[in-house]
């Protein structure tokens, strides 16, 4: 929103509208006192959020971070990952293919600088975050589209006149894109599968207190009754024997060393005796309490 503010700001003061300025002042106020009832006197307490704490330039060119979310690393960069709806397979496969077709009169156009410009900012903000999450590029994702019309246009027309070229490309698209959306759907529906086989079994256990991490966040949604124990968010003292503990350790092992989860968990091997009752897959065990 920077970049618009600021164009507005600058025609409001050539123009010499300050009446304008009044009225923007007035309707900017009213719409934060929402905010301000709500959040009272934490009204400015979201500038204060561990990411805006920790932004830094260096976090450009890393990939391994330690936060809260425990010891994550990822595959690139920050920089690769915030312009990443420009060439990422989720977004816009083809991208590349688009920058090589993009007219170079397009840098006099005001639009279109206006979207690069807006799409840079931003990006250059996500790469300081020491935090990787593809969602946060949805934000800038239709001025993508913005930016890549014009050489999309140019290819349409290009193909237009060679119609066997043209239907070989669309159908090869289209079958791609089958493909992509099958290939990265697979990890939500497998993950939607472990959560109802859990829920599932421990409604056959409807009385026993639950340990447990990640996988509890589903539990209101399928109707799970028993008392849970979200091993995150403390160091447990004492484990109710005859309990149930859920865990993937093969999974949290790294990401989580150190932290509540696995120092949790670690104590639960140390001073007790745990029994497996229930595999579900992909490192998902439960275990009952002794």
């Amino acid at each position: 929103l920077i970049i618009p503010s600021l164009i507005i700001l600058f025609e409001i003061l050539k123009k010499k509208r300050f009446s304008h300025l009044v009225v923007l002042t007035i309707v900017l106020f009213l719409l934060t006192i929402p905010h301000i009832l709500i959040r009272k006197t934490n009204s400015l307490e979201f500038l204060g959020q561990i990411w805006f704490q920790r932004w830094d330039v260096i976090n450009y060119f890393k990939n391994d971070f330690v936060t809260p979310e425990g010891t994550i690393r990822y595959p690139l960069s920050n920089i690769l990952t915030a312009f990443s709806n420009f060439y990422y397979p989720q977004y816009l496969l083809f991208g590349f293919i688009l920058i090589i077709f993009t007219k170079k009169d397009l840098f006099k156009n005001k639009i279109w600088l206006i979207s690069f410009g807006i799409i840079l900012v931003y990006a250059l903000f996500l790469a300081g975050i020491p935090f990787q999450n593809q969602r946060f590029n949805l934000l800038s994702t239709p001025l993508v589209a913005v930016l890549f019309y014009p050489s999309y246009e140019r290819i349409l027309n290009f193909l237009n006149d060679k119609k066997i070229l043209k239907h070989f490309v669309l159908g090869f698209l289209i079958l791609l894109q089958l493909f992509l959306c099958v290939y990265f759907f697979r990890s939500a529906y497998n993950r939607n599968i472990l959560e109802k086989e859990v829920a599932a079994f421990l409604k056959t256990e409807p009385y026993k207190k639950v340990y447990t991490f990640d996988i509890d966040v589903s539990f209101m949604s399928y109707g799970v009754k028993n008392k849970t124990n979200n091993m995150w968010k403390e160091k447990i003292n004492k484990f109710d024997k005859n309990s149930v503990v859920i865990f993937n350790e093969e999974r949290f092992r790294v990401q989580w060393a150190n932290m509540n989860p696995m120092l949790n968990w670690e104590k639960l091997k140390s001073n007790y005796t745990l029994i497996e009752i229930k595999n579900f897959g992909a490192g998902w065990k439960a275990y009952e309490i002794h």
